[in-house]
């Protein structure tokens, strides 16, 4: 075969299974004896080759035409070009390291909404999301990345992390609702606790072990101590109700405290806690943080 004869169309056609469609491949080549050894290693199944020789100026459309035909009849490998990209069947399609996605042709078959796990990034941002107490954490997120974490949009999932209802000791009357994570610990948590069908929401705030936040325990409903970890020293300061600790995080000292030990941990670099990092739920806060200054003309 001349060279200027290697110049083409061709069509693999592979080794039937029972009770699937045939299966075809449709492709161009400039050699095609060369292209064809190329997939004969990556597809032991292909039993015939079709071939049509095909100037090279005319490769494009060719080969289009020939997908559309062939695609009528067989289930095709291509993923491009097609009819029916990725065959007659459902195509599974990796979206993350833990999760895929199903794409059947069928539209009653898709996944919608309403099909999301509970226990997902995305069903667990819905589910604090519909709790009475998320206008007001809301409201304290908002104040504490935007008053304590340095450029929060770009370091969001990176520098630090926030994670939605995670499983961190919970129990049906005491659970977080969220844990914010700088570097590798956790900088603040929310806990939902429920005492005699009374529930409250109490928030631990970590500073730098170095800023003077005693001032702190003069304030009703608010105490202090010191949580060991292993990576640096810290002060704790928590907050018996939402509303406290908003005021809190209008405080200088805490405020200090916290960038301080904030900034220090993501100067370090780790992200050990990326993999937990609700993307939702962190979109949601940045934009109320947005919305507050928009509201003042800061943006």
């Amino acid at each position: 075969m001349r060279d200027q004869d290697r110049c083409g169309i061709y069509v693999l056609r592979f080794q039937a299974v029972d009770g699937t469609p045939p299966e075809a491949y449709v492709g161009q080549a400039l050699d095609v004896r060369e292209r064809f050894a190329t997939h004969r290693r990556r597809w032991p199944d292909i039993v015939t080759l079709e071939f049509a020789p095909t100037a090279s100026d005319n490769l494009d459309d060719a080969e289009r035409r020939t997908i559309s035909t062939i695609g009528r009849e067989a289930s095709l490998r291509n993923l491009l070009l097609t009819d029916k990209p990725g065959g007659w069947g459902d195509l599974e399609v990796s979206v993350t390291d833990r999760r895929s996605a199903l794409l059947p042709w069928e539209r009653d078959r898709r996944a919608t909404i309403g099909d999301e796990s509970s226990e997902s990034d995305w069903g667990r941002y819905w589910r604090l999301r519909g709790m009475a107490e998320y206008s007001d954490l809301r409201s304290v997120l908002a104040s504490y990345i935007h008053e304590t974490v340095p450029d929060p949009v770009l370091m969001s999932g990176g520098g630090w992390a926030l994670s939605a209802l995670p499983k961190t000791q919970a129990t049906r009357r005491d659970f977080r609702l969220c844990t914010v994570n700088c570097g590798s610990i956790e900088t603040l948590y929310a806990r939902r606790l429920e005492q005699g069908g009374i529930a409250r929401v109490q928030v631990h705030i970590n500073v730098s072990a170095d800023a003077d936040v005693s001032p702190v325990t003069e304030i009703p409903g608010a105490t202090i101590r010191c949580p060991i970890y292993r990576s640096i020293p810290t002060t704790q300061i928590i907050a018996e109700n939402l509303a406290l600790a908003r005021y809190l995080l209008t405080l200088a000292p805490v405020l200090d405290g916290a960038y301080a030990l904030n900034t220090a941990l993501m100067r370090k670099g780790s992200r050990l806690f990326g993999r937990f990092h609700n993307r939702a739920f962190a979109d949601d806060i940045l934009t109320g943080i947005h919305d507050r200054l928009a509201a003042h003309g800061s943006v």
